[in-house]
């Protein structure tokens, strides 16, 4: 939460800044992948951003972890589903590397500190 504004500018933040891995890691590793995932972990981010299309431009089929229809295209394997991706994070969260914390739009997986 930002301190009250002085003359039309923020002031200081009470709460610490967080690191967000942008597709994981996507620029150590293929983003939105489980490889990226982990690197963006290892690098010691705070929290995983990931894109989520459905497999068809129309809005069909399953949900994959994509940025872009194009690239998900190409993409060889094919993109994780989003299924398979949080089945991955569940699993760095089982292994204490990650927390779940959830609210009525999203779910975050935070590292845990060391």
């Amino acid at each position: 939460m930002a301190a009250a504004a002085v003359g039309g500018r923020p002031g200081p933040r009470s709460e610490p800044l967080r690191r967000v891995g942008h597709k994981g890691a996507d620029l150590i590793a293929p983003g939105n992948t489980f490889a990226s995932f982990d690197a963006a972990l290892a690098a010691g981010v705070h929290m995983i951003e990931f894109d989520v299309l459905p497999e068809r431009a129309d809005g069909t089929g399953e949900l994959l972890l994509a940025h872009d229809y194009m690239a998900a295209a190409r993409a060889r394997p094919r993109p994780p589903t989003l299924q398979e991706g949080l089945a991955h994070l569940q699993s760095l969260s089982a292994a204490g590397r990650l927390e779940k914390h959830a609210d009525t739009r999203r779910v975050v997986w935070r590292q845990t500190p060391d």
